[in-house]
């Protein structure tokens, strides 16, 4: 009798989920990150509201826009035509909740309030991805966001852009072009509501960047840091970004 084992050859590190946040490094062969990308507005609060009398289906997942006060030590919900104030959203057994018991649902971007950005997995500027020289990395993007007006060049007619692709800045893609990321050039931009999974090795040592590659997004949040450590070394730096508001 001859016994036959199927063992994986690999398996990989899943750093996170859609709608997860990805805190961890990682540290296996196969890296694996699943992200969600799409609008949200600074400064405001995202929770399900189950109170009744509401304009929108009870239990709905809202963005409530917020701003500090500081007699009360507490935020308000300040935009007009909202009928809901910071003691008025219910949680599923009928009390009240708190914003300040909920901080991990707060999108508090300095000094702007109510811009809309693009965040990935509730963050922006996005997530830190942190591997190993060698690893295998494949990053599944799907693509929430909602559609996007511009003017045209003629300026007589409105695009709309709710597609994005993401470029890895500085990773060398040798025989990979077709995962850079350079909308329209390497890649077709990944349309709302589809995904697409970037493949790549990590194969030069640094501390690189992704950003989007699509008209504007890149500005409205969609970048982060991309770091590649070389064998045997340690991650003792944080890396810093200074986006620029208007």
């Amino acid at each position: 009798m001859i016994l036959i084992f199927l063992l994986p050859l690999f398996q990989a590190e899943i750093i996170c989920e859609y709608d997860e946040p990805c805190l961890r490094a990682c540290t296996d062969s196969v890296c694996e990150y699943f992200w969600n990308i799409e609008h949200r507005y600074s400064q405001t609060w995202r929770t399900s509201d189950f109170g009744e009398k509401r304009s929108y289906p009870k239990g709905a997942m809202r963005d409530f826009p917020l701003s500090w006060n500081s007699t009360k030590k507490n935020f308000d919900i300040f935009q007009e035509g909202i009928n809901v104030g910071i003691n008025d959203v219910i949680d599923e057994n009928g009390r009240a909740k708190n914003p300040l018991d909920e901080l991990e649902k707060l999108l508090l971007l300095d000094g702007q309030q109510m811009r809309k950005v693009i965040t990935i997995n509730g963050q922006v500027p996005g997530p830190n991805i942190v591997v190993n020289k060698g690893a295998l990395v494949k990053i599944t993007v799907k693509s929430t966001l909602h559609e996007e007006s511009c003017k045209s060049f003629d300026s007589l007619h409105y695009l709309t852009f709710p597609a994005v692709s993401l470029h890895w800045h500085g990773l060398h893609q040798y025989d990979n072009y077709w995962n850079d990321g350079a909308a329209m050039f390497s890649q077709c931009p990944v349309d709302a509501f589809n995904s697409f999974t970037y493949v790549m090795k990590a194969e030069n040592a640094g501390t690189h960047w992704y950003h989007s590659h699509y008209i504007i997004q890149r500005a409205d949040g969609l970048h982060g840091a991309f770091i590649i450590l070389d064998k045997g070394s340690l991650l003792n730096k944080q890396s810093l970004r200074l986006p620029l508001w208007s």
